[in-house]
């Protein structure tokens, strides 16, 4: 959404100020009153572009500038999606380190079973995903960003690339050892059992490396928040609004 707003210029003589009091008052309680209008019907604002800015930003002796009213955060079942995926390739990863600590047995099995049900839950979460991002997701404008744009879009493929490989080798993997499940039922064998070790060596290898990128991506957005102190990660996280005065991008 675009913003018209106007800037009070300094006043530079005492005259400006007692000369258009008045007149200037009159017709800031007008804007006021229709800026009101906009704010209590949601669809105008919906099939509007241009939306009048509050009082305290109005003048006739200003001038105009175009303050950018892109979306401020991601939409909720964005944000759900994120973490939700996030929390489960960080306990799959979890899971995967630590099952083989125990030996063979209820525990052991129960773990990895659990491990593999809940590859197979990311599956359509993934796709639930991707279909959202291209039809119904939130998408911020970062353009601006230049070469740093550029280079974040090229991290954020590798890393939606290493999570689609990590699950294709996973599901592989889970039919290719035909696991048995909580030991109520078994996934049925499909593939050469030889190809048991270099599956499972490829899907731990893309695991890990999908770990280090999530950590990065993680410390990226922290150095945002602390350092920068940018909304990077403020506009992914639950519930969290911007003020109206942190988003807009003001040019002359």
């Amino acid at each position: 959404m675009v913003r018209l707003r106007h800037l009070h210029p300094p006043d530079t003589t005492l005259g400006a100020n007692v000369g258009v009091k008045r007149t200037t008052s009159k017709l800031m309680v007008l804007v006021e009153l229709l800026n009101l209008t906009f704010d209590l019907e949601p669809h105008v604002w919906r099939d509007s572009n241009v939306k009048f800015a509050p009082l305290g930003h109005f003048s006739c002796y200003g001038k105009t500038t175009m303050v950018d009213e892109s979306p401020a955060r991601y939409d909720a079942t964005t944000i759900r999606l994120h973490w939700l995926t996030a929390f489960i390739v960080l306990l799959l990863w979890i899971l995967g380190q630590i099952s083989d600590l125990f030996p063979h047995g209820p525990i052991n099995s129960g773990l990895w079973s659990i491990h593999v049900v809940m590859g197979f839950v990311l599956v359509p979460l993934v796709v639930f995903r991707v279909f959202w991002r291209h039809t119904g997701g939130t998408r911020l404008d970062r353009s601006g960003y230049g070469a740093l744009y550029v280079m974040t879009k090229g991290a954020h493929y590798v890393l939606q690339g290493l999570l689609i490989l990590a699950i294709a080798l996973g599901v592989a993997n889970a039919f290719i050892r035909g696991y048995n499940l909580f030991g109520i039922v078994s996934l049925p064998h499909v593939g050469d059992p030889a190809l048991r070790r270099p599956v499972t060596g490829a899907h731990e290898l893309a695991a890990n490396l999908l770990l280090v990128l999530v950590a990065l991506h993680a410390a990226v957005a922290l150095f945002h928040h602390y350092a920068l102190r940018d909304d990077v990660l403020q506009r992914m996280l639950p519930g969290w609004r911007r003020s109206s005065k942190a988003a807009g991008l003001t040019k002359g």
